[in-house]
């Protein structure tokens, strides 16, 4: 069974999730999915909403919620990161490939305009976030970051992520940023260990999109 380690300060999110203490010393509480979470639905079914774009700063969905988990002691962040390296179960498979240039994207409807708030804190230098927008069936999806020439960011540590749990669909908000969010806090924020963050690039891959190819007609 897959396992996730995450700051003890954070395990209010679960609802009737199973989960046991881990070491007192670090902090951490170590989750066992399945996991059942308790954080608030968005009331709007557009694509576009919801974690990526909510400004509610009491929501757990809201950028300024996780970055008050994000930034950890250096050395937390790098056992954190470890452990998560070694039981996650690696790059998702099934999605979509980058459009090179967010003029791509934006032609593309399998893509939308995330509009990320705090783009730059997650992805330093994107100016545009595009996410494919129906997940696989397992709830995967491709996210693709491009810089101001509207050019794709490719690798660590700003990137665009092939991510476990896309946070396109609600049902997926809460286990993408316990697989998707959180590690990148660990591994590419608050770690100090420069090979961290490259860790974390092999389990949730940027796309260099080589491989794009527009769908017919465009």
């Amino acid at each position: 069974m897959a396992k996730i380690f995450v700051p003890a300060c954070i395990f209010f999110l679960i609802g009737n999730g199973r989960y046991s203490t881990g070491a007192a010393a670090t902090g951490q509480v170590e989750f066992k999915t399945p996991l059942s979470f308790g954080i608030r639905k968005s009331t709007n079914s557009s694509p576009t909403k919801g974690i990526i774009t909510s400004k509610d700063s009491t929501s757990p969905n809201s950028t300024l919620f996780l970055r008050r988990f994000c930034e950890v002691p250096a050395v937390l962040a790098h056992n954190l990161c470890s452990s998560w390296y070694l039981t996650d179960p690696g790059p998702p498979s099934g999605i979509e490939y980058c459009p090179p240039t967010s003029v791509l994207a934006q032609a593309d409807p399998r893509y939308f305009s995330a509009k990320l708030e705090g783009l730059e804190y997650f992805h330093e230098g994107a100016k545009e976030d595009y996410r494919q927008k129906t997940p696989t069936p397992a709830g995967a999806g491709q996210q693709c970051v491009y810089d101001g020439a509207r050019n794709l960011i490719v690798g660590p540590p700003n990137g665009g992520t092939a991510d476990l749990f896309s946070p396109t669909k609600t049902a997926y908000q809460a286990k993408h940023i316990l697989y998707d969010v959180l590690p990148w806090c660990y591994c590419c924020k608050s770690s100090k260990i420069s090979g961290d963050c490259r860790k974390y690039y092999k389990k949730r891959p940027s796309d260099s999109g080589i491989l794009y190819r527009p769908p017919a007609g465009l």
